[in-house]
């Protein structure tokens, strides 16, 4: 084995490891970019679940305010709205 073997293995070596370099950088990146878009759409999320829960408090001292007919109304409202969807 003469010197132009041990250098052309030597680059070959490492132009090899570069190139495992940038896959696992650019696995890296992806991982990355994964984790900011749960994050963000968690924080979509839990905010949508503060207002849902801020409608349903605001909701149910309305419901608390009703007269039976104004409730029978409105759940009566709620089942035909159900009914349509199907």
């Amino acid at each position: 084995m003469n010197i132009q073997d041990v250098t052309t293995i030597a680059l070959i070596g490492n132009v090899i490891f570069v190139a495992a370099n940038f896959l696992a950088l650019m696995y890296r990146i992806k991982i990355e970019r994964f984790q900011i878009r749960l994050m963000e759409k968690n924080t979509i999320a839990r905010q949508n679940l503060i207002n849902i829960s801020n409608t349903i408090r605001q909701e149910k001292q309305n419901i608390k305010e009703l007269t039976t007919t104004e409730l029978q109304e409105l759940l009566d409202s709620i089942l035909q709205t159900c009914e349509e969807v199907k």
